[in-house]
């Protein structure tokens, strides 16, 4: 006998990313594209006719085995409604007919420091209800998990990615993941998957928002090259916000006190600073070049 499929699939997190991959997949299994199409449903809260959602996630699917119903930003569903809203929500979902999968994509920021965060309402009814729910945890991998990510999704799409390469992509990209697909793409049909993507594919074909101007930019400031530097800056102030500037000139010479003091008590770059290998070797070569 097969088990009962869930009705409800909670997704919680800030990836994105994670969530639209995993739509994908559950929306391919409805058929072709025009009885996905007859057979899909989606909502944005806080905006939601609570009535229509109703309706729409109580229906037949119409020449298909499930409805699909989607709910971004569920944890502004019930925003600014009182607890009988609530309760209504809780008898809706336990109506569900199997034949409905409803996705409830509900943005949260991951938990700060070792403690957990205290579940959410949305989180908590369906850790109760585990018999009718899919729960699934999707937070953006960050550092050198990002890093690591771009390696695997790269493996995915049917290529390869060297790790320097990654990492600088993971850099250029601020860990977006959507950004970074869409890169990865380009720079994998770029080397026509017969070899790995390396740092200088990726120096090549990925200047976003200006990115490779700002890094050549304090680069230039903190090699103490003045005339490159200011025409860098020109250049990157007629596409770019100055304020951006500023933070990332004000980040470098950070980067640059904390490479001096562990350069001063002769410890490895690495123990402060968590960057590509190759960053960190640059960084010491530049602070090397300011005086105590």
């Amino acid at each position: 006998m097969t088990e009962p499929k869930p009705t409800v699939y909670h997704l919680f997190g800030d990836d994105r990313f994670a969530m639209e991959s995993f739509l994908q997949t559950l929306s391919a299994k409805l058929g072709d594209e025009i009885t996905r199409e007859m057979n899909t449903s989606r909502f944005a809260a806080p905006n939601v006719n609570l009535a229509a959602l109703e309706e729409d996630s109580l229906a037949a699917p119409f020449l298909a085995l499930r409805r699909l119903v989607i709910v971004d930003n569920a944890e502004r569903l019930l925003e600014g409604r009182d607890d009988s809203a609530w309760e209504r929500f809780e008898a809706f979902l336990l109506r569900l007919p199997e034949t409905t999968a409803l996705v409830l994509l509900e943005m949260v920021q991951p938990p700060k420091g070792r403690r957990r965060s205290k579940p959410t309402r949305l989180q908590a009814w369906s850790q109760t209800h585990s018999e009718r729910s899919y729960v699934r945890e999707m937070f953006r991998p960050r550092g050198p998990a990002f890093a690591r990510w771009i390696g695997q999704r790269c493996a995915d799409l049917g290529g390869a990615i060297e790790g320097q390469a990654a990492s600088l992509l993971a850099a250029w990209v601020s860990e977006d993941a959507a950004l970074a697909d869409q890169e990865l793409q380009k720079l994998l049909a770029f080397v026509d998957r017969s070899r790995p993507i390396q740092v200088q594919d990726v120096e090549r074909l990925t200047p976003f928002h200006g990115q490779a101007n700002i890094f050549a930019l304090v680069d230039a400031l903190a090699e103490r090259r003045s005339a490159e530097a200011q025409r860098l800056l020109h250049l990157f102030l007629q596409e770019e916000q100055p304020g951006y500037a500023f933070a990332m000139i004000v980040r470098q010479f950070r980067l640059l006190l904390l490479a001096k003091e562990s350069q001063r008590l002769g410890r490895p770059l690495k123990d402060a600073i968590s960057l590509p290998d190759f960053v960190l070797q640059k960084l010491a070569a530049q602070a090397r070049l300011f005086s105590e």
